[in-house]
């Protein structure tokens, strides 16, 4: 390699053209000043732009506040049902196996219970007996699902 005392060349100089007027030499650029706005005089026509420009700057802060709104609240709602989803199905697993459970809305549901005897001409609750009721209630709730209850009752069920 080369010592230390070798200058390396700089490969943008003598890149600019004598016509650039925001060209300032790297010697320079620390005594250039910039030029000052505050003796700037406005047009009618300029300051109409300007009051344009303001107002549009202003209706785009609206509008970017209320996507920002929306955007909020469609996350607010997604967040919303992932927080209950799980609830959601632990409500439809205990609605199936008969055990009491709250809905997301904080009311208290309770569990199923077999009723009073029909008063059918049949008489079917007399003739199947308290015990086994019991028994086919207590097997039914135990399946746990809708879908397997469902197929327990097509299948007892006669044509």
């Amino acid at each position: 390699m080369s010592s230390d005392t070798e200058s390396v060349s700089n490969p943008f100089e003598g890149t600019h053209t004598s016509n650039d007027e925001d060209y300032v030499p790297i010697e320079n650029k620390h005594n250039h000043k910039i030029q000052s706005l505050t003796n700037f005089t406005a047009s009618d026509d300029s300051l109409a732009l300007m009051e344009k420009i303001k107002n549009l700057k202003q209706s785009l802060i609206h509008q970017m506040f209320l996507k920002c709104l929306i955007i909020r609240h469609k996350k607010e709602k997604s967040d919303f049902y992932v927080q209950h989803q799980g609830t959601e199905t632990y409500e439809k697993i205990n609605e199936f196996k008969g055990e009491p459970y709250l809905t997301i809305a904080g009311v208290y549901k309770p569990g199923k219970h077999i009723g009073t005897n029909c008063n059918c001409k049949l008489k079917c609750f007399e003739e199947i007996g308290h015990e086994n009721c019991t028994k086919i209630f207590r097997d039914f709730c135990a399946m746990g699902t809708k879908d397997l209850q469902n197929a327990y009752l097509y299948g007892n069920i006669d044509n």
